[in-house]
């Protein structure tokens, strides 16, 4: 099954497969953006049987986006503690970061993402 969700900017499209397993079965989703030929993230969950999703893959899809969410988080947290000098996020900074996350173009778009699938 293939899913596909535009933002402002872009285009993703999310490739999505089921398979069984001895205890239930699997979701698999596979992130690709625009037209960019190789995967950007990938997400398995396991399902017992008997599990219900409004929409199916929902909960794949939203943890590819989530990792890539982490995976920004954690870069500009390196960014901003090399640019001012920090060692430790102390409660202060961590609002001063917070305000720094609030800006970044990518994390806006992914969080418009995960709107457009609930």
């Amino acid at each position: 099954m293939i899913r596909e969700f535009k933002t402002t900017e872009h285009t993703y499209r999310f490739v999505c497969k089921s398979y069984g397993t001895r205890t239930g079965f699997n979701h698999y989703a596979e992130m690709y953006k625009d037209s960019y030929p190789y995967s950007i993230a990938e997400n398995t969950c396991h399902y017992i049987n008997r599990t219900w999703e409004h929409q199916q893959f929902d909960t794949c899809i939203r943890g590819c986006i989530g990792k890539l969410i982490s995976n920004r988080e954690e870069t500009l947290k390196n960014v901003f503690k090399n640019e001012n000098g920090y060692k430790v996020l102390t409660a202060p900074r961590k609002t001063e970061f917070e305000k720094y996350l609030a800006n970044d173009n990518q994390i806006k778009e992914y969080n418009e993402l995960i709107n457009k699938i609930k």
